[in-house]
């Protein structure tokens, strides 16, 4: 049976104090996902992500 990957976009806000979000970190980021994530309920999320693409994904050896 065909396993396959499929990729999602989800929308999330940074706040900053600058107009090119030049002062944005790596942990504001990490922060904000976590934040949209924790505060959104299963049917939520799959109404707040966008489905970017599909593509099937090569059988190996291993029982992935």
């Amino acid at each position: 049976m065909p396993k396959y990957s499929n990729l999602y976009d989800i929308a999330f806000e940074v706040v900053s104090h600058t107009g090119d979000g030049s002062d944005i970190t790596g942990d504001m980021v990490r922060t904000a996902i976590l934040k949209k994530l924790s505060d959104l309920s299963d049917v939520e999320i799959m109404e707040h992500i966008g489905f970017c693409d599909c593509y099937e994904i090569e059988e190996s050896n291993d029982e992935n």
